[in-house]
């Protein structure tokens, strides 16, 4: 992780470097370039720690005591993707057997509540499901996150799960709290 960390000083520092002595050459900046720069520059790294958490979580569990008492390794490097407000992040995780049984699972993705076939981050659900209040479908997608191809199929199959938010319900909880 203290790799990651260092990598990312050293290109953020380089981009703002170049970024702050384009302005200086043209005496005329702009901010805007500034915070996107950060901006894109953090999704990576969030991307990169989420990636090294998993597969880091995923070491220690394949090295436990615990679970070789029960688990059996399956296959090794089997490759997810899931998709996360700070962009698409490849994680490699093991794939176990139970011993005696014919259950099969990965053991990481259980643990941190990654379903089977989870593709998006419950987070980025909740987002996006937020802003088709105000948005299409499609352009809720894409505010979402940023440079992950999505449909407006994923925001609209995501309402459906979520199913219907009563707006009285919602009304009753401000005036509590209030």
């Amino acid at each position: 992780m203290n790799n990651i960390i260092q990598h990312f000083h050293e290109k953020i520092t380089s981009e703002l470097g170049k970024e702050i002595e384009n302005i200086f050459l043209n005496s005329k900046g702009d901010i805007t370039n500034i915070i996107n720069l950060v901006k894109e520059n953090l999704d990576e790294l969030g991307c990169k720690i989420l990636k090294s958490v998993l597969e880091d979580l995923d070491k220690m569990i394949k090295e436990s005591a615990e679970r070789k008492k029960k688990w059996v390794v399956q296959e090794k490097e089997m490759k997810k993707t899931l998709v996360t407000i700070f962009g698409e992040v490849q994680y490699f995780r093991v794939y176990y057997k139970l011993k005696g049984d014919k259950g099969f699972t990965y053991l990481v993705d259980d643990i941190v509540g990654i379903e089977r076939y989870q593709r998006l981050d419950e987070g980025l659900i909740a987002k996006i499901v937020a802003l088709t209040s105000d948005f299409s479908y499609q352009k809720s997608v894409e505010l979402a996150v940023t440079g992950v191809k999505s449909s407006r199929q994923t925001a609209k199959n995501k309402i459906r799960q979520v199913g219907e938010i009563d707006n009285n319900e919602l009304d009753e909880e401000v005036e509590e709290k209030s």
